[in-house]
């Protein structure tokens, strides 16, 4: 018997929910480990880039202001 895949995911992460979607197609048994990213980071003494580089945390709203459809909102 095969041991299933450990899936540590953060929920605010766009990139964990497109992993899962990856892994849901495999053949594999998934062992669901929910996480906070920001308590792991705290732990081992690592600061997130977007405090110490402020181009990073600038959202898409603020490079692009004209919304999905491309018009500027009053």
């Amino acid at each position: 018997m095969t041991q299933p895949i450990e899936f540590f995911y953060n929920f605010c992460s766009s990139y964990s929910y497109l992993a899962f979607t990856q892994l849901r197609e495999m053949d594999v048994d998934i062992a669901l480990r929910p996480m906070k990213l920001s308590t792991v980071m705290e732990k081992v003494g690592n600061v997130p880039a977007s405090l110490t580089c402020p181009a990073k945390g600038v959202t898409p709203e603020r490079i692009w202001p004209f919304g999905r459809s491309g018009t500027r909102h009053a």
